[in-house]
């Protein structure tokens, strides 16, 4: 896999967030950076009917992609999970965000992510 800048100067990001019916943002890129995605995964972690997702979005927070998610119409006896992992890594520019959501009480979901950043 190609790793965009300089390797003495980019910093490497990993975060984790859980969502229950909310969005809730995993990594914002700041003002003078731009962020390179390597892989993201998801996991159910208490089973409702509905949608969960993670998703790269907008400075206005729209969803530009959609990189994991899960449906579920009824309650599964196992959890089930997402990856994603890019043959390439995916730029995102300064005020771009990933987020995890879920659309359902009792639907909970736990993502992380791995990449880096490098200066603008």
């Amino acid at each position: 896999m190609q790793f965009f800048g300089d390797p003495t100067k980019r910093t490497q990001i990993t975060q984790k967030a859980s969502a229950e019916d909310a969005t809730v943002v995993l990594y914002t890129v700041p003002a003078d950076k731009k962020f390179y995605l390597i892989s993201v995964m998801m996991r159910i972690t208490t089973g409702a009917a509905g949608v969960s997702k993670v998703a790269m979005r907008t400075v206005g927070d729209v969803d530009i992609m959609t990189l994991a998610g899960v449906g579920i119409a009824s309650a599964l006896g196992s959890l089930p999970s997402d990856h994603f992992s890019p043959d390439w890594p995916i730029e995102l520019t300064a005020g771009q965000d990933i987020a995890v959501s879920t659309n359902a009480s009792g639907l909970a979901a736990e993502a992380n992510l791995f990449g880096y950043e490098v200066n603008a």
